[in-house]
């Protein structure tokens, strides 16, 4: 192909790419990576199933496209269809065993399917590849937490924060951890740097109320129960108990 038929088969290729984005509709170009790039797009703006079905024209167009079997791995998870999302999933780590992405995307799939033991295999392997992928060891510590492995689980967290200081749920889960093995003071200073991450997440501030009355605080306890509940009205019923049991217990105080 000339340069400059070339030039104009990318121009109209990106004019295609911004018209399906824009508009959010299919479009049909014989080329994967870009296709690949409108599902990406399409992904990005929540609309999975258009995402999916860009990603199988690309993988229709080349059946060894690795990254159009990684993102509807990806988007096939976000649909809660782990079972699919297995398939693709298995099939980019047969292109590229050593893509530590797709091995966080294996590991969650399986989470899903309830499979712990298979899950931590997936993320290990993920984390065998690259030591520093933070999504890699919070899934780790997630899933080890689930378990009721809790020291196990906080030495992932503790590793996923060294790697990102600023996850956020890494430090959610850190506290939860540590309010699992009863270190109360060390899980509120977690969840207080979770809050201040994302000061607007109520479950973060249910769980520093929950650490708060196991620590005999209770009027700061409460404050925090109350702010979960204006965050998220929903928690209103369940922490209302809790709330319950911090006013009388503030009162035996007195």
């Amino acid at each position: 192909m000339g340069s400059i038929l070339l030039k104009h088969y990318i121009i109209t290729c990106l004019a295609l790419l911004l018209f399906a984005f824009q508009n959010g509709c299919d479009v049909r170009v014989n080329n994967p990576e870009l296709v690949t790039n409108i599902g990406a797009s399409f992904e990005t703006q929540g609309k999975y199933e258009k995402a999916l079905r860009h990603y199988n024209m690309a993988i229709q167009s080349n059946p060894n496209y690795s990254l159009a079997w990684v993102n509807k791995g990806g988007v096939l998870l976000k649909l809660n269809r782990p079972k699919e999302s297995l398939e693709a999933t298995n099939k980019a780590l047969e292109l590229n065993p050593n893509n530590s992405k797709v091995w966080v995307n294996k590991g969650n799939a399986f989470c899903m399917l309830n499979n712990s033991d298979e899950a931590l295999k997936a993320f290990d392997k993920a984390i065998e590849i690259d030591p520093k992928n933070a999504d890699a060891w919070y899934n780790k510590g997630d899933t080890l937490g689930q378990s009721s492995r809790f020291e196990e689980a906080l030495e992932a967290f503790n590793t996923a924060l060294k790697i990102n200081p600023n996850d956020f749920g890494a430090w959610i889960g850190k506290g939860t951890s540590l309010g699992m093995l009863e270190r109360y003071e060390e899980a509120l200073n977690a969840f207080d740097r979770a809050i201040k991450i994302n000061p607007k997440f109520a479950m973060a501030w249910s769980n520093r109320g929950s650490a708060l009355l196991k620590l005999n605080r209770f009027n700061e306890a409460i404050t925090s129960f109350n702010k979960a509940i204006q965050l998220n009205p929903s928690l209103e019923k369940p922490l209302r108990p809790r709330i319950n049991e911090a006013k009388e217990k503030a009162k035996e105080r007195k």
